[in-house]
């Protein structure tokens, strides 16, 4: 079996800082509060979506997610007025404790995408290749 340090990405990902939030779909709602206390609103949280490839986000969030849960996930435009880029399920692969904040690292991939959702996507990703972020 291979170790981490050797097991290679299948597509590229892009280091990007954009404005997300994120929460349990239906499917995992009863099972995964998010409370108010946490900073939840409509049973979502704030965060920022670290890294994007065409399978997946990372995000840092002060939130504990299990891995397997399903989540939706929203990414907006900076500025005043924020525009919605994409919003799409995904499923918590990974979560790593950055520091004693606590701060988590949120790895996802990406599930179930509509045509519309992975155009989207692609737009991102677009902007992002050439340093827009």
């Amino acid at each position: 079996m291979p170790s981490a340090a050797t097991i290679m990405r299948k597509v590229e990902r892009f280091d990007v800082s954009i404005n997300a939030v994120l929460g349990p779909t239906a499917q995992h709602a009863s099972v995964v509060k998010l409370a108010p206390a946490a900073g939840a609103k409509d049973g979502m949280i704030d965060c920022n979506c670290v890294d994007i490839s065409l399978a997946g986000a990372g995000f840092f969030t002060t939130v504990f997610l299990p891995r397997l849960t399903r989540i939706r996930v929203k990414l907006f435009s900076a500025g005043d007025t924020p525009q919605e880029l994409l919003s799409c399920d995904a499923i918590v692969r990974r979560f790593i404790m950055t520091d004693r904040r606590p701060a988590f690292h949120v790895g996802c991939s990406f599930t179930d995408m509509t045509e519309d959702q992975q155009r989207q996507l692609d737009a991102i990703l677009a902007q992002v290749g050439q340093g827009e972020s």
